[in-house]
């Protein structure tokens, strides 16, 4: 049925209406949810008692369940972890297409990987994350964690506050009970932990573990005294953790008229059984001395002395710090006790060129600039810059930084010479250039210094509004900017080494280049592909499974003599099997042949793709692309052009604008591959 336009848009109007409907009763349920529910004490222990797990769980345990869906990554594949409302786990296999097992391993080895929807939009800092959970699940656990201040250290803009920011939304999605009315919104269970209490419930058979964690506060041993011990007058109120009204969730915040002791006692009141942010601990002077005492008492004790008496602490404390902060504070023999209670993280910058590009497409989505010409390799050429500026090179040490940047992308990379003495050795080229970052003494850990984050997006900034007349970024306009932020740095070193780089980018550019246009010469270039590659893998299982007999397909005939042939004409192309045995090629071709079968047999007979074998691929491009001379007379279109030749510049145009570049940007990359640089 053919919908006429004003009935097309009154089906849009009713959908939207339908949609707004829906969102309308989805958003009061879900604040439904949020209103502060009461129970009396006597309801809320029977709960308990039933279900423990369910009824109290800990602030570490919500904050491990606010994280949600987990994806755990390893070199057997991915899969699901799900936690149910009932707490049970469920395991299943992952179908991830953009998961490259090859490029895992490279990067972490035997380890595992977990990644978790609530850090979406974190790139680049799997390892970090990781440590991280592992502290917050340890906790959960009950094990030594849940008495130790997590440390996050890192350099300015590295990620340290945009992920405690994050673990404080997710905490407020997660609702804990407290009882009504107390100033540290304290656990139920503090009520029984008494001495009168504990003697009760151990003759009466009622057995409360970890009793002793819920510590009562001065104001609940009043409030006991005052209800004459009645636990049903006692109300619990579950509410939802807010950073607005400052219920379970606090932060110390900086400039603050009040000293560091009422900042931290107002910060632990209103954190209790939350998240206690103190991004500005490692800023406080040397003699608040009290305050730092009573931070240590409240990872001994949980719980701390106020002007109001005793209050209660269980939470989650996170601080952060620079690297300068934590070694002062380290090397304080004042401090010593409270440095046995943190466990540090190392935050870096992004050292992953394909993460870092993820944090300029965000910015650039969320942005004006999402509709501006953005060439291809325009933000890899910049991400392979600003991660290389990160990456460590004590004094004396020489090797290619573009290829050190590729190896920490997970790149395949040739291996690399390690010289030790008179002796030298080909070894793998990260673990090469990660031994060599940690010997480099007296210095920032790696990706603790080079272009943060902000002026990386900054540097992107200037990128795009480099045309005067309109937005627009190519990796010639990413050149130009680099020289010139370049020539602005004061460091003589550092000039050096950045323009020798820039001058490694535009190299390797030029290859990248050569490649779009030889491909956009050749008319459906990943059809004609992947054509080849079809063809090649179905001449391959004839031969294994009719020898002998002729070939067929629709109206074509070939005879085994001419299918070997077609093969070896590709096969001239493969490098690495040059001067092969006959039993190694014969190996190769069954490598090739059962790995596609199989791939078929659960892909509903499709095909893979004709990239996914990189030495079949090499050779089959090599015999479908042009020759330098031929790709030439397509990209110049010179005023005798015949008319097969302007259709075949135009098709070739056509092919680059699919390619991503626009009509503009087309003629200045062909111009500069062709020596004529744009002015």
């Amino acid at each position: 049925m053919v919908v006429e336009p004003q009935s097309q848009t009154r089906v849009e109007e009713k959908t939207h209406s339908h949609n707004l409907k829906k969102f309308a009763e989805a958003f009061s349920e879900a604040y439904g949810k949020k209103s502060d529910a009461e129970k009396d004490f006597l309801t809320y222990l029977q709960a308990y008692l039933d279900n423990s797990d369910q009824v109290a769980p800990s602030a570490a345990k919500r904050l491990l369940n606010s994280l949600g869906q987990a994806k755990v990554y390893s070199t057997n594949g991915a899969q699901v972890v799900s936690l149910a409302e009932n707490g049970m786990k469920s395991v299943e296999d992952l179908n991830d297409p953009d998961f490259d097992k090859a490029r895992f391993s490279r990067l972490y080895g035997r380890s595992q990987i977990t990644q978790y929807d609530a850090f979406d939009g974190i790139y680049g800092m799997e390892e970090p994350l990781n440590k991280v959970i592992d502290f917050i699940k340890a906790s959960s656990q009950g094990l030594e964690e849940k008495n130790q201040i997590l440390c996050l250290v890192g350099p300015p803009a590295s990620g340290k506050t945009t992920l405690v920011e994050r673990l404080k939304e997710h905490m407020e999605t997660q609702p804990f009970d407290y009882i009504a009315g107390s100033p540290s919104h304290e656990h139920p269970l503090a009520i029984l932990n008494t001495s009168i209490g504990k003697q009760l419930l151990k003759q009466h058979g009622i057995n409360i573990p970890g009793l002793d964690e819920y510590k009562p506060s001065s104001w609940l041993e009043e409030k006991l005294k005052e209800k004459k011990g009645k636990l049903q007058d006692f109300k619990i109120v579950s509410a939802y953790p807010s950073q607005r009204h400052k219920l379970a969730l606090a932060k110390v915040e900086a400039g603050n008229n009040q000293t560091a002791v009422q900042q931290l006692e107002s910060a632990l009141t209103h954190g209790n059984n939350g998240i206690l942010d103190l991004s500005e601990v490692m800023k406080w002077p040397e003699n608040e001395i009290e305050a730092l005492q009573k931070l240590l008492n409240v990872t001994q004790s949980h719980e701390y002395q106020s002007k109001d008496g005793t209050a209660p602490f269980n939470g989650v404390i996170i601080v952060q710090a620079n690297w300068e902060e934590w070694n002062k504070f380290c090397n304080n023999d004042k401090f010593k006790a409270l440095r046995d209670r943190m466990c540090m993280v190392k935050m870096p910058y992004v050292l992953r060129s394909d993460a870092e590009v993820n944090v300029y497409q965000d910015a650039i989505a969320n942005s004006d600039l999402s509709k501006a010409p953005l060439a291809p390799h325009t933000l890899t050429m910049l991400a392979d810059f600003v991660v290389a500026s990160r990456m460590s090179r004590a004094k004396g040490q020489r090797f290619d930084m573009l290829q050190k940047v590729h190896a920490y992308n997970g790149d395949e990379v040739d291996r690399v010479e390690k010289i030790t003495g008179d002796e030298s050795e080909l070894v793998d080229a990260l673990k090469y250039y990660k031994d060599l970052a940690q010997t480099k003494e007296g210095a920032d850990p790696e990706g603790f210094s080079g272009i943060s984050t902000r002026d990386s997006l900054k540097l992107l900034g200037r990128i795009f509004n480099a045309n005067a007349v309109a937005p627009e970024a190519d990796p010639l306009i990413v050149l130009e900017t680099l020289e010139a932020f370049t020539s602005e740095q004061k460091n003589t070193n550092l000039k050096n080494q950045w323009h020798n780089l820039i001058t490694q980018l535009k190299d390797e550019y030029r290859k990248k280049l050569e490649h779009d246009l030889k491909t956009a010469c050749v008319p459906g270039y990943e059809a004609v592909g992947q054509e080849e590659y079809d063809k090649y893998v179905n001449y391959l299982n004839h031969l294994e499974e009719r020898p002998g007999e002729m070939y067929k397909d629709g109206e074509t005939t070939k005879s085994p003599e001419e299918l070997e042939k077609e093969l070896r004409d590709i096969e001239s192309h493969i490098q690495i099997m040059q001067g092969k045995k006959p039993d190694e090629w014969k190996a190769f071709r069954g490598t090739i042949l059962q790995n596609e079968l199989r791939y078929r047999s659960v892909n509903s007979q499709a095909h893979k793709g004709w990239k996914t074998v990189p030495a079949l691929f090499q050779a089959i491009e090599s015999k479908i692309l042009m020759t330098d001379k031929e790709m030439e007379s397509i990209i110049r279109q010179g005023a005798d052009a015949t008319n097969e030749g302007i259709a075949r510049h135009k098709k070739f145009v056509e092919e680059m604008l699919l390619k991503g570049y626009s009509q503009r940007q087309v003629h200045k990359t062909a111009r500069f591959f062709l020596g004529n640089e744009p002015k």
